[in-house]
């Protein structure tokens, strides 16, 4: 599955040139994870997939994995907030960040909280970024469940 512009220009230049390398791209990504000193995981078709650094494939055992840095995630996170992290602050303080096409992006850090509300996060060390997609005839099983009680 080719990915949506908005989530390839969201990463990081060192991401983006990993991602649009990936050789075997016959796999539907749901879920790109980023999470500092850690290997970079593609979910995908229900799998967990490493991406292997020496020959830009998707492997289910880790093999010379990408191992995701503090910077990965900084770039990535400026992108995505159009470097005004500011202006972002209340999708901040929910978690997450939402990308045109409506793909969310899952943020993890240090919380800071005032008068029992979050404030901020700080010092962020994880991204987990949410592909949105098309799912046909996901409602009809629902009303069928629901019209059977």
């Amino acid at each position: 599955m080719k990915l949506s512009d908005e989530i390839i220009n969201s990463l990081s230049i060192n991401l983006r040139k990993k991602i649009n390398n990936i050789k075997n791209q016959s796999i539907n990504i749901e879920e790109i994870r980023l999470r500092v000193n850690k290997p970079l995981i593609i979910n995908g078709d229900s799998q967990d997939y490493f991406y292997n650094d020496i020959n830009g494939d998707l492997d289910l055992v880790m093999r010379n994995p990408y191992i995701v840095t503090k910077e990965d995630i900084e770039d990535t996170f400026q992108i995505i907030c159009k470097y005004s992290v500011h202006s972002f602050m209340d999708d901040i303080k929910k978690g997450f960040i939402t990308l045109r096409g409506g793909h969310r992006i899952g943020i993890v850090g240090k919380v800071i909280i005032e008068n029992g509300q979050v404030k901020n996060i700080k010092h962020i060390s994880s991204l987990n970024i949410r592909v949105s997609r098309e799912i046909k005839g996901c409602s009809k099983k629902s009303i069928t469940t629901y019209n059977q009680k």
